[in-house]
């Protein structure tokens, strides 16, 4: 979870952190992001509501920028490149 290792909370402990909140998600039926900061307190966990709202696929892609990487951008430039490569090979 990127955002929960860019938060203050950058231990062990952040495992543990995150699988109280998976597990109670998962037991309520709902979306850990759906969780109150009242909530979140009582797992033990320090982070807010608001960043956990902000814990989605797409943005984990985009901050995954760096050559090489997944982002969407990253992504299509490598395409680009392996098809070029393809193309004056043959």
């Amino acid at each position: 979870m990127d955002r929960v290792q860019r938060t203050v909370v950058r231990c062990c402990g952040q495992r543990q952190m995150v699988g109280r909140m998976v597990a109670a998600a998962g037991e309520q039926g709902r979306d850990f992001r759906s969780f109150t900061a009242p909530e979140l307190k009582a797992l033990g966990c320090s982070l807010t509501p608001e960043a956990l709202r902000q814990l989605t696929v797409e943005a984990s892609l985009a901050r995954r920028n760096g050559v090489g990487g997944t982002a969407p951008a990253q992504v299509r430039e490598q395409a680009r490149r392996v098809a070029a490569a393809v193309k004056i090979s043959r």
